[in-house]
């Protein structure tokens, strides 16, 4: 909920890995949502997008600056590679419960890309959140009138004059 009123025009994609529990957590979900194996497209005013097809991991992982491995929040799943978001250059956010590929998420924490955190809502919003600030603050860096590519834009353009 706080999240929400931080960045009211974020979407969770809830990027389910087996479509067959799509209606066990469609029940769960508390919020507008749209649901993608249904011809389901978010509009404004939804909260989530239950991705529940199989095949479009990638897609998800391309759209989304923060991803939140989700079979590490509970014990007994032992959390999922997080490999395939690292190579989309998303930042991980995994529960502690990550046994299935440990020596990765060790990795990952230490250059910054992933992030250990409690599994409660409180500590996964403010994760979530700091990541986008995070992921905003780089677009907005990277914008032409902005930032890095101002600044590399003005040096080009010295390094011009002096040849």
């Amino acid at each position: 909920e706080s999240l929400r009123r931080a960045h009211p025009d974020a979407l969770l994609i809830l990027a389910i890995r087996h479509p067959n529990r799509a209606e066990t957590v469609s029940a769960l979900i508390d919020a507008p949502f749209a649901r993608r194996s249904t011809g389901g497209l978010p509009e404004a005013g939804d909260a989530v997008y239950l991705a529940d097809t199989l095949g479009e991991m990638g897609l998800w992982f391309d759209l989304c600056p923060c991803v939140l491995m989700g079979g590490s929040l509970i014990p007994g799943i032992g959390g999922h590679n997080p490999m395939e978001p690292a190579q989309f250059g998303c930042a991980i956010l995994t529960g502690p419960y990550m046994e299935n590929a440990e020596g990765l998420y060790a990795a990952l924490a230490r250059d910054g890309t992933a992030t250990i955190i409690d599994p409660v809502p409180e500590a996964i919003a403010a994760a979530v959140a700091a990541r986008l600030h995070a992921a905003r603050r780089v677009s907005e860096a990277a914008r032409p009138d902005r930032g890095a590519v101002r600044a590399l834009a003005q040096r080009l353009a010295a390094l011009a004059q002096l040849g």
